[in-house]
């Protein structure tokens, strides 16, 4: 089933309980007009975000022994994540 909220973000829910968001980001600088067209897709316990362009997804966000990780690859001829960021500082224990 796909939802289109705006001209800009579209919304799939699959039949396996997987989720897509297609979505345009928008250069944060005044200068430049690219808009650059982003699939973020939860399945499989993870959030993967793939952009137009870049060879695999390049972000993925998961927990991993019961933490937050965020994964990045940021050289596509790599196939392990170049870059695991943990979120422990971050954690609110209160």
């Amino acid at each position: 089933m796909k939802y289109n909220i705006d001209n800009t973000v579209s919304v799939n829910l699959g039949e396996t309980g997987e989720y897509t968001l297609n979505a345009v980001l928008k250069d944060q600088t005044k200068k430049r007009s690219k808009k650059t067209p982003v699939k973020v897709t939860v399945a499989n316990g993870a959030i993967n975000i793939n952009v137009k362009g870049y060879s695999q997804e390049i972000i993925t966000l998961e927990t991993c022994a019961g933490k937050l990780r965020l994964l990045v690859w940021a050289d596509k001829d790599q196939d392990a994540p170049t870059h695991i960021i943990g979120f422990e500082g971050a954690l609110n224990l209160y």
